[in-house]
């Protein structure tokens, strides 16, 4: 019975890959934009 609850099939294995590949991104990406917003918060405005 507890075999049959553990069974991941292939497909299951890579809809788990695709999430934590995906989620890997997405924090990349959020840290990225976050930096360059902070970044942009201290620069000063040489053209005024």
């Amino acid at each position: 019975m507890i075999a049959i609850l553990l069974y991941l099939d292939p497909g299951a294995g890579s809809l788990i890959l695709q999430i934590i590949l995906g989620g890997i991104l997405a924090s990349g990406l959020f840290i990225k934009n976050f930096w360059q917003q902070f970044v942009s918060f201290f620069k000063r405005n040489k053209k005024s």
